[in-house]
């Protein structure tokens, strides 16, 4: 693997997003079935409201770092990133929800892939603690 660390502006190289929706600040491919994704909560965040980042936001985030990991297959080939939708979720359970100034990591593991669709579970935590874990099946459109 080459480079496989992307912060700020580089995340653009792996997902179509633009702000003010972008929900993800950096993202580190780790390995073929794994990546850990961060995202700093600002105040101007689409998805926070009275200082808080709402259940949506969590989800977009993990989608995002989702569509980030696919992206990195796009980024080696040399090609644009590809949309992604959230295909399903399920065992989505929520334990917190982050403030501003909270920086968010997420494990991402790929559970199963076929063709376009990947099973993907996440766990996202703020200073070690766990404030969301899920399961989605992403659908990339090629």
């Amino acid at each position: 693997m080459n480079n496989t660390y992307f912060g700020g502006v580089e995340v653009f190289k792996l997902i179509p997003q633009r702000p003010p929706i972008v929900q993800i600040s950096s993202i580190d491919i780790t390995s073929e079935l794994t990546a850990t994704s961060t995202l700093l909560v600002k105040d101007d965040n689409y998805f926070v409201f009275e200082g808080v980042m709402y259940e949506p936001g969590l989800v977009e985030h993990i989608a995002q770092s989702a569509a980030a990991y696919a992206g990195y297959e796009s980024y080696i080939n040399n090609e644009e990133p590809h949309l992604g939708y959230i295909g399903e979720i399920k065992k989505c359970t929520f334990f917190g929800l982050p403030s501003i100034n909270d920086e968010i990591t997420t494990n991402l593991e790929v559970v199963s892939k076929f063709e376009n669709i990947s099973l993907i579970k996440a766990q996202s935590f703020i200073n070690g603690k766990l404030i969301v874990e899920c399961q989605m099946k992403i659908f990339i459109k090629m």
